[in-house]
């Protein structure tokens, strides 16, 4: 793929310096070989001439729109009279297979990676303008408006979301002002649609991803992983993380529970799996086991997942539960009146040990109050919030990590809680008031 990324940076750099005849005449010439080049590199070695599982990944997509653009552009800037549009058949049915695969009818991009869904959607993009410019009329769009959709979705409850493996990729890098910077993506969208609006938040809920934002001041926005674990083969080598039922959370569009993310995904396995783990994400972890056994590579033994939506009603916004191993645990998620609360039913064996994380954006502090019961998180020395936890038997707050980008470290604050099930069962509530 790095080849295909490469190739459309070059022929981005050929066609801003196209008009000048010392380019054209001295340099072009050297751009053209590469793209050759590059363009019988990428059919020798394409993902889908060795990826023989069928899963379909963001690969496939850039390597194919990469291969499609170069004979695209080969076209189009031709002066010769009797060149022809090349013939991409082959090119074209690896990349909608893979199209359907990892886009669902809503737009949810299946690989679960906010940072792959806006690469992708960048690649789709940078397809669909070679193909507008060669008078080409084929699915790519569709694909493009459905994912476009899917990710401006989730920058308009949160600029900077974040979920899931992220290596900072950019097809549109010279066009941006940053890796998050959406704007080329909203342009497109709204040049090439009729209708400017984003759709309804509850569609996606149907492919596992719950998406809310309340209707007052405060703005709170959630995001939750609630469906299928993952939507390819069992052992699946995907970007998802162990993140089902995990919050992310924010005010006002600024984040306030965000994803521990990823450093390296790939370095040695015991790294990569603390950054995938359920124990690092925003929920609840029952004797430290996982929702889904990792080996380095990829999952096995997935969790039973159900979004419960004829449990939501008045307050309460959102109901899902998991199963793994002896594990049950359902999420309730009630808000009114500028409070939220969160209630964690959990099943399994009796003294089972749990824990529960909230991991904090790097821009508040969280300070326990003296009675040990709550949690003051506090912008600037301003308490924002107030977080208050029943049915545990101890809360602290500890100093943590989070990787918004890869290889890029920052240090920020969790809250944590811990207790036991005396029973095989408890209820943990936790109430965040909003000030």
């Amino acid at each position: 793929m790095d080849t295909a990324f490469r190739a459309i940076n070059l022929i981005s750099i050929s066609i801003l310096c196209f008009d000048n005849k010392k380019f054209r005449s001295e340099i072009y010439p050297l751009i053209y070989d590469i793209l050759s080049l590059s363009e019988r590199q990428i059919h020798k070695f394409s993902t889908p001439k060795w990826y023989k599982t069928g899963n379909g990944a963001n690969h496939v997509i850039g390597e194919m729109v990469g291969a499609i653009v170069i004979k695209l552009w080969k076209f189009i800037s031709s002066n010769n009279s009797h060149d022809v549009l090349p013939k991409m058949q082959t090119e074209y049915k690896w990349l909608y297979a893979t199209c359907d695969k990892l886009i669902s009818k809503t737009g949810v991009y299946l690989e679960q990676s906010a940072n792959y869904s806006r690469l992708v959607c960048e690649f789709l993009l940078m397809l669909d303008i070679f193909e507008t410019a060669a008078g080409m009329h084929t699915k790519t769009r569709i694909y493009f408006k459905k994912l476009s959709d899917y990710v401006l979705t989730l920058a308009n409850i949160d600029q900077s979301i974040n979920f899931g493996d992220n290596d900072g990729a950019s097809v549109l890098i010279a066009f941006k002002n940053n890796i998050l910077d959406l704007s080329p993506i909203e342009k497109y969208r709204e040049a090439i649609s009729e209708d400017s609006n984003l759709p309804d938040y509850k569609q996606y809920n149907q492919d596992g991803h719950f998406i809310w934002k309340s209707n007052d001041s405060k703005a709170i926005s959630l995001f939750i992983r609630h469906g299928t674990f993952c939507h390819f083969r069992e052992g699946a080598a995907a970007h998802a993380h162990c993140d089902l039922l995990a919050i992310l959370m924010s005010v006002n569009g600024e984040s306030l529970f965000i994803d521990r993310g990823c450093y390296l995904y790939n370095t040695d396995a015991n790294r990569r799996f603390e950054d995938v783990s359920t124990l690092s994400h925003n929920t609840v972890t029952i004797n430290n086991q996982e929702q889904a056994m990792f080996d380095g590579r990829g999952y096995y033994d997935y969790p039973k997942t159900t979004f419960l939506s004829t449990d939501i009603h008045d307050s309460c916004i959102f109901s899902a539960c998991i199963s793994y191993q002896d594990n049950i645990h359902a999420r309730k998620i009630f808000y009114q009146k500028n409070e939220l609360q969160i209630v964690d039913s959990i099943k399994s064996n009796a003294n089972a040990n749990y824990t529960i994380l909230f991991l904090l954006s790097d821009k508040y502090t969280p300070i326990a109050t003296k009675n040990k019961d709550s949690i003051n998180i506090c912008q600037n020395d301003k308490i924002k919030a107030i977080v208050k936890f029943l049915n545990i038997d101890t809360i602290y707050c500890s100093k943590e990590y989070y990787y918004p980008i890869y290889a890029n470290k920052k240090e920020t604050y969790a809250i944590r809680g811990q207790g036991t099930l005396r029973n095989g069962m408890i209820d943990i509530i936790t109430k965040i008031s909003f000030l």
